[in-house]
């Protein structure tokens, strides 16, 4: 997955906050 809640400055925005794995919500 991606780094916490949201992937910080990955762009909060376009990635889901789950407690252990985010996902692309493209």
């Amino acid at each position: 997955g991606f780094p916490g809640k949201g992937g910080g400055s990955l762009g909060s925005l376009k990635y889901q906050a789950l407690p252990s794995q985010n996902r692309l919500i493209v």
